[in-house]
């Protein structure tokens, strides 16, 4: 073994299990795959002790994916590089169909070893956190836009329309209960049912308090198993 040398270690991620495959140094260096590993902390730890020694110098590398970055910093934190890769710019040969966790492993290994991979930068824990509450934040806002926007085609189909300027204010929501409980009176005028009236009325967070203090009939409509329209 000459000094100084490395292995490439490649993992294909997934939820229960990781394939992991390795690349000894140099062009003509052997690439094995070493079979699967469990994806839970303890496995990993024992999987990578297997391979910590001095010489030579394990360097490991996966995919970025939805498993995010628990499995790089569990085995920095080991004393090991980890890098993550842009699953976008692997090199790909034309026709290349078949795709399994042995072969991913396997290729990555030994594109890793041939310094042909793309490492991302990878957020510390604070800069995630920070990240997946933007990202959270946005998505309620389009949600709550969505829902809102179903609340108003509702009202409109039913020939109900805000006379106010603005909306999802303090008075529009008091105009927005007193809308329920006329829409709740005339079902058949509406051509709608109590229920369906009330399940779209819950659709606004903010209203659904209104809806559940209108009385036992309406609790009822809001419901898990009294989703079907009578």
């Amino acid at each position: 073994m000459q000094e100084n040398s490395e292995l490439f270690i490649g993992l294909d991620v997934s939820k229960n299990s990781h394939a992991a495959a390795i690349a000894e140094s140099g062009r003509d260096g052997e690439v094995r795959s070493y079979g699967e590993i469990g994806a839970d902390a303890v496995s990993v730890r024992r999987f990578v002790r297997k391979l910590d020694r001095p010489n030579p110098r394990p360097r490991f590398c996966h995919e970025a994916g939805p498993t995010g970055y628990g499995l790089k910093r569990q085995i920095e934190a080991l004393g090991h590089e980890c890098a993550v890769i842009a699953p976008s710019l692997i090199p790909r040969r034309p026709g290349e169909r078949v795709k399994t966790n042995r072969r991913d492993a396997v290729k990555l290994a030994r594109l890793f070893r041939a310094g042909e991979l793309t490492e991302i930068w990878t957020p510390d824990e604070a800069h995630e956190a920070m990240r997946d509450l933007v990202r959270a934040r946005e998505a309620a806002v389009k949600d709550r836009t969505r829902k809102r926007q179903e609340i108003r085609s509702f009202l409109l189909r039913n020939g109900r329309a805000y006379p106010g300027k603005k909306a999802w204010g303090t008075k529009y929501f008091k105009w927005l209960h007193n809308q329920w409980h006329a829409l709740q009176c005339a079902p058949v005028r509406t051509g709608c049912s109590h229920r369906r009236v009330a399940v779209r009325f819950a659709i606004a967070s903010r209203f659904a308090p209104h809806l559940l203090h209108a009385g036992p009939r309406a609790r009822d409509f809001v419901r898990p198993d009294s989703s079907r329209p009578t």
